[in-house]
Order: C-alpha cells, then structure tokens, then sequence
C-alpha cells in the first residue's frame, strides 16, 4: 500500500469532537482537504460502487452535474460562453473530483499524480491576500509558485474585491474562487 502521507515532515493534527463541523462549503473556513491520487478516474469508479462513500456533485453552468472538473469548460460564464463560441471542448482525462468525509467533511481528489498522499488544504478567507501575508510574516510560509499574486501584495493593498463566481461549482450559481492566494509549509499547501 503506498504511503498516505505528506512526503515529508509536514503534519495536520484532527481532533475529535462531539457533533461534527459545518459542512456548507459557503459556511465554514475550512473548504476542503486535497489528496493526490494516482488516476482521478479510476478512483471515482471505485468510489461509484461503494455506498459508504459520497461522491460530491459539481455543478455546470448550465446546471448539469458532473463528477470531475475536467469533463466540463471552466471558467466564468462569460469565459464559458466563449470558449464554446470558439468551439472549444472539455479537457477530459485528468481532473478533480469531492467526496463527502464520514463528518461531512470535503476531500478533494486531485488525479493523476505519481502517489496518493495528503497534498494541501484550502480555507475561506475574506481577504486572501492579507492571510498570505499573515502567514507568510508569523509561520514563515513560503508562497506558492502559482499563487504568487501580480501586482506584488502588501499590507497597504492585501483586500481587493472578489471576482466572478465560476464553475464547475460544488453549489448552484457557481463558486467564488478570486481572488486566490497560498501559501506552503514545506511540501503541503495551505490555499
């Protein structure tokens, strides 16, 4: 069995408690826990046929639902619209997919990767930028290579406005997902 674990010394610790965390993906600062895994579509064939585990719908645009983000455009809207103007397809293959944790906690499965292992959490913030930066100044995080903001961010400009809501989208109406920022603890994202 491969190691399901982050490679390296990087750890989260759950604690149990009496009644189980909001689950709303709108409610809760904790958005979801990520986990690579080796083939995103096999793995939701698997979880297809095991009732125990509750594959979490995404929502299109359009309303249709699918299982994994790349058997959809992405993008806003408008984006959407676009790219189906310029006839462009979904990507397929690799992509994401959520499964519903015994709490009802959020798990996304991000395929395909080498090994399946803990790979980052993703947390609401008001202010994304502000929290890198916080992060940043009093755990020593380093940011992400991908989410290093442009223009540079500083305390003086950390709160920008929210972008357009997006899909697919864990809810109707699609999901807000800019602005975005991280950061790293070591091999483990905090997004």
């Amino acid at each position: 069995m491969p190691a399901l674990k982050a490679p390296t010394n990087t750890l989260i610790l759950f604690t149990k408690v009496d009644t189980p965390p909001v689950a709303d993906p709108q409610q809760t600062a904790v958005w979801h826990f990520g986990w690579h895994v080796t083939d995103i579509r096999k793995k939701v064939e698997t979880y297809q046929g095991r009732p125990e585990v509750k594959l979490q719908p995404m929502y299109t645009d359009d309303e249709k639902i699918i299982f994994i983000n790349s058997d959809t455009l992405p993008g806003t809207k408008a984006q959407i619209a676009e790219a189906r103007a310029k006839g462009d397809k979904p990507a397929g293959g690799a992509g994401v997919a959520y499964i519903g944790g015994p709490d009802n906690a959020l798990i996304e499965n991000v395929g395909n990767n080498p090994v399946d292992r803990f790979n980052h959490v993703h947390l609401y913030q008001e202010d994304p930028y502000c929290a890198q930066l916080w992060y940043q100044k009093h755990l020593h995080a380093s940011v992400a290579p991908a989410l290093v903001p442009n223009p540079p961010r500083t305390e003086a400009n950390c709160k920008v406005e929210r972008g357009e809501r997006s899909f697919p989208a864990l809810v109707k109406g699609g999901m807000f997902r800019a602005p975005n920022s991280g950061v790293l603890f070591d091999d483990v994202a905090v997004n």
